[in-house]
């Protein structure tokens, strides 16, 4: 199995080693399933934009709610 170094620290660390090891559970998990059936588990994570997607969104929501508040009072 080849490691990666994930976090680009120059070395493998433990971190790097896990992570390794779980992108290929994910990629055999995958080819069990070639449909792709995420109701039986299995999910695309080919896009980590979702989670900074969601924290953009609230941040900004809540930085106009206090916008909208202090101008109000």
């Amino acid at each position: 199995m080849p490691y990666i170094d994930w976090n680009g620290s120059g070395g493998l660390d433990p971190q790097d080693i896990n992570t390794s090891v779980v992108m290929e559970v994910v990629d055999d998990e995958s080819d069990d399933n070639p449909g792709g059936d995420e109701s039986q588990g299995h999910h695309d994570h080919s896009s980590a934009s979702g989670c900074l997607s969601t924290m953009t969104s609230i941040v900004g929501v809540a930085l106009l709610v206090g916008v909208a508040i202090k101008t109000v009072t």
